[in-house]
């Protein structure tokens, strides 16, 4: 008695291709399931363009239309920057800094592949007697 087991079950593959068709299909297929797992750069970066805050400058870049990645930072006068999160995330954070002045945090996300922002200014305060 013979036992036919074919994988996977059942082949999505047509029975009657050439070896290098199959191939090439399951090459496709398998590139389709894993997308970009393991690679250090991933997806299409849809713009890149730089936002002013009141602290300093912010480039970033918007991959995939939906992520943001922080690309680099320009501290004004007096300002150091800290990138809270880089991305690529839906939505990425820096902080400024200045010991003279109030400090700024902000949000930078990408809407329809465009950079945008939103600034949170975080007063100093001097508790006095």
């Amino acid at each position: 008695m013979t036992v036919r087991i074919r994988w996977p079950f059942p082949s999505p593959l047509p029975r009657r291709c050439s070896p290098a068709l199959r191939a090439g299909l399951v090459t496709l297929v398998a590139a389709g399931l894993l997308g970009t797992a393991g690679c250090k750069e991933y997806g299409v970066v849809a713009a890149e363009g730089t936002v002013s805050t009141s602290a300093g400058t912010i480039t970033v870049q918007c991959i995939d239309r939906m992520k943001v990645r922080v690309a680099g930072t320009s501290p004004a006068a007096g300002y150091t920057a800290n990138v809270l999160v880089p991305g690529p995330a839906g939505q990425a954070t820096v902080e400024f800094t200045n010991p003279d002045a109030n400090d700024f945090r902000v949000a930078v996300y990408c809407q329809g592949g465009v950079p945008s922002f939103q600034e949170f200014e975080r007063e100093d305060t001097t508790l006095t007697d």
